[in-house]
């Protein structure tokens, strides 16, 4: 959860820093650097998560 509301707070930062500067396709990069993470975090999540439900039902 943690991760999460870090996350959004960056977001919050980077839509702030958009309107202060005109160099709009640097901080768009930005944005899908971080969605890039995000869903690399969520996929890794995922993978473990389902494989250990797979171990606990050989248990």
């Amino acid at each position: 959860m943690r991760k999460i509301f870090q996350i959004n707070g960056h977001i919050d930062n980077v839509q702030q820093q958009q309107k202060s500067s005109s160099s709009l396709m640097d901080n768009s990069l930005g944005i899908l650097s971080i969605f890039r993470y995000y869903s690399k975090f969520m996929l890794i999540f995922y993978y473990y998560s389902s494989v250990h439900m797979h171990i606990m039902k050989h248990i």
